[in-house]
């Protein structure tokens, strides 16, 4: 959630995020494609706009978090899923939100939270830090 919080992403880019556009030394994620669920069925194509073609940089925070979901759960080889399910598949939304996003948010008392409000989240926190490094 640190990644969907501080790099933006929508869902679909994220679920459809693989290894080989993870720059962990230079802390960026480049988003190239996503991941859309259909009728329980997954196609792949270009994010959403073309502005969604994007490179984004993460705090050292997120990208230290990032690495170690890599190496634990990442699937292997350039083309694999960063994200994906405790089966080892893509992630669906409907499952995701009963079983992680639902329960986590009512435990810090941010029920009703929608994961797409963590695209606002980014663009307030890269918001403030532009001003403060004077952009």
């Amino acid at each position: 959630m640190l990644v969907a919080a501080y790099a933006g992403l929508r869902w679909g880019e994220l679920v459809g995020l693989r290894v080989k556009r993870v720059d962990l030394l230079h802390q960026r994620i480049t988003v190239a494609e996503q991941a859309t669920e259909i009728d329980g069925h997954f196609t792949w194509g270009p994010p959403k706009t073309e502005a969604g073609r994007r490179t984004v940089t993460l705090p050292t925070m997120a990208a230290a978090a990032l690495a170690e979901h890599l190496a634990a759960y990442g699937q292997r080889g350039p083309d694999g899923l960063v994200f994906t399910s405790t089966e080892g598949g893509l992630l669906r939304r409907s499952n995701f939100n009963r079983r992680v996003w639902r329960p986590a948010t009512r435990a810090v008392g941010l029920d009703g939270l929608r994961f797409h409000d963590l695209r606002h989240t980014s663009a307030t926190c890269r918001s403030r830090l532009g001003r403060a490094h004077g952009s």
